[in-house]
């Protein structure tokens, strides 16, 4: 089992890989990420481009990705990936679960709908 340092220092570059590559796919720049990240914390030039740059850098350990700025980064790049993350494993199942239930009540409500307008018509369902 690592040590205490180990794991986190295995945490700290998960995140900084995640985070890197959340932003290479984003269709934003990272200009733009900081921007809507700033926008979302309303603090106007709170964050930077070259903040970002060191949360992703595997040089720049000093530079850690602060936890109260997830929601503004997922904001700013429209995906909740970071989010899902934080949040770890036990509570992600909480989560898909939730969202098959979601799903599953969105199904069921599509798979009525015809019964109900031909009740409300005057017809009767078709047997099958």
């Amino acid at each position: 089992m690592p040590n205490r340092e180990t794991k986190i220092g295995l945490q700290d570059s998960e995140l900084r890989k995640l985070l890197s590559f959340l932003i290479n796919r984003s269709p934003i720049s990272r200009e733009q990420i900081a921007e809507g990240m700033n926008s979302s914390l309303r603090q106007p030039d709170f964050v930077s481009r070259r903040m970002l740059d060191d949360w992703t850098s595997e040089c720049h350990k000093s530079a850690r990705f602060p936890a109260f700025f997830i929601k503004a980064f997922c904001d700013a790049i429209g995906n909740d990936r970071l989010q899902r993350w934080a949040a770890g494993s036990r509570l992600l199942k909480h989560i898909e679960l939730a969202e098959l239930q979601l799903d599953f009540e969105e199904r069921r409500v599509e798979l009525l709908k015809p019964n109900a307008q031909r009740k409300r018509k005057g017809q009767r369902p078709r047997k099958s």
